[in-house]
């Protein structure tokens, strides 16, 4: 409320003063201005106060304490960087220091339909997604009367959200997301077994250590085994409607395949690629080419992503 009414303000004072440099011809004007200038305040700060984007930042000393196992207060989610040395804690230096590759798995890289480089995306860097995609489904529930999608209604739809993540590795993604949002349902699919079995040990970590935030009651995650061209029947039965996956380094006849998975998932409101997927791929879809976005990651701190939405 206290953000509403700071931004409202400063809206209206931003439509007084540009009335007051006017020409004595546009002062009549001014009324106008003062209601842009206040409606615009308003619906800046419902954006700044809505639920859909990421849980308020907790303080340092909530994190520290959090972590080391004292009691905190139960309305408390810490962020997933305060969460993740415990989450990942079964992840060794000489694991990450072999491409999160464990000796003899080589071969499963060159295997067709597959890549198995890492490309991480930093903890804001996915934070700065979630709000974007949640801002954009917010934009599909509201009519064209205006600005009506209320905080309840907004996190109601996040929860039905089912998020993928289509090259998954040990699960970073889909971790952060499941603890720091409303989204109720993460998938991820790779197809290196460590990798796998590493985001599998994440998620039991997660539950163990942070209860709050991975409530198994209320939060699921699944993880499947499989490559993009085994994961169809698994993604339409847990209703995946996101699906996200950093294929900068996908060949053509990879991404011939994501265009392919893509066509046979009916269900799907947003796809988030790093490289385009071909349009004539999408001619039997409802899907368009939205727009193109950046997100921080380990190998460019403005990762280009293309966005393609349903309608």
């Amino acid at each position: 409320m206290t953000s509403r009414l700071v931004l409202g303000l400063a809206g209206v004072t931003a439509a007084s003063t540009l009335c007051l440099f006017s020409s004595r011809r546009v002062v009549r004007h001014a009324g106008i201005g003062l209601v842009v200038g206040t409606s615009l305040g308003t619906a800046l700060a419902y954006y700044n106060d809505s639920h859909h984007s990421i849980e308020n930042a907790p303080v340092a000393s909530l994190d520290s304490l959090h972590v080391q196992g004292d009691h905190v207060p139960v309305s408390y989610r810490p962020s997933f960087t305060a969460m993740k040395k415990r989450i990942y804690e079964h992840l060794s230096e000489r694991y990450e220091e072999l491409g999160q590759l464990e000796i003899g798995e080589e071969h499963i890289t060159v295997q067709d339909h597959v890549f198995a480089q890492i490309g991480v995306i930093d903890d804001e860097g996915i934070r700065n997604m979630w709000r974007m995609i949640s801002l954009d489904l917010k934009h599909m529930l509201m009519p064209a009367s205006g600005l009506v999608s209320t905080q309840h209604t907004q996190a109601r739809h996040n929860q039905g959200v089912v998020f993928c993540d289509l090259g998954s590795g040990v699960g970073n993604v889909c971790m952060q997301i499941l603890g720091e949002t409303s989204c109720n349902h993460v998938v991820g699919v790779e197809i290196i077994p460590s990798r796998h079995n590493a985001a599998v040990t994440a998620y039991q970590n997660a539950v163990k250590y942070f209860p709050e935030a991975y409530d198994p009651l209320k939060k699921k995650a699944s993880f499947y085994l499989t490559d993009i061209v085994g994961c169809e029947r698994m993604l339409n039965q847990d209703g995946v409607n996101i699906l996200f996956t950093h294929s900068w380094m996908f060949d053509d006849v990879l991404m011939g395949k994501l265009g392919e998975l893509v066509q046979r998932m009916p269900q799907l409101q947003m796809v988030i690629t790093s490289r385009p997927i071909d349009p004539s791929q999408l001619k039997s879809t409802p899907l368009t080419h939205h727009k193109l976005v950046h997100f921080s990651a380990d190998w460019n701190e403005a990762a280009p992503f293309h966005v393609y939405f349903k309608g």
